[in-house]
């Protein structure tokens, strides 16, 4: 935790009365270089307010990535990382920041009872027909994925 600005300006008057940077340290029980830190603040700014450091820039644009997502909702990680030049470990946890889940919602809530009634008919009208049963083994997720999107 940071001293308070009273308890700097006190630490710092007393070196100007006493002469002595090592001793303010000893009677006030802080360190010799937090004395310097201060005189060198208050040389600097002229003050001896608390520094505050800012953020780093992000790596992953959000808005960018949002409207990415928009136009390739299908995306891998490794395609949104090599799009946005960094690592897909990076993507997921700016996925995760923004609120993007890996589960997509199978449900759907709000029903139109008039489209479930027409699909019903379209699907009862199809029982007659012989069901169809694909092996999927030897077929290449990657690429379908891809071709479903596009």
């Amino acid at each position: 935790m940071a001293y308070s600005i009273d308890f700097r300006k006190k630490v710092l008057d007393y070196c100007e009365r006493t002469g002595s940077i090592t001793e303010a340290a000893h009677v006030f029980q802080i360190s010799r270089n937090t004395v310097y830190g201060w005189l060198r603040l208050k040389e600097k700014i002229g003050e001896l307010n608390h520094q505050v450091k800012g953020t780093k820039p992000r790596k992953v644009d959000r808005d960018r990535l949002k409207n990415y997502l928009t136009d390739n909702p299908n995306a891998y990680l490794t395609e949104i990382a090599s799009e946005f030049g960094c690592h897909p470990t990076t993507i997921h946890y700016a996925l995760k920041a923004i609120g993007y889940t890996r589960k997509k919602n199978h449900t759907y809530y709000e029903q139109n009872p008039e489209k479930v009634a027409l699909f019903l008919k379209n699907f009862n009208s199809l029982k007659h027909l012989a069901p169809v049963y694909i092996d999927e083994t030897g077929l290449d997720t990657y690429f379908i994925a891809n071709m479903v999107a596009h």
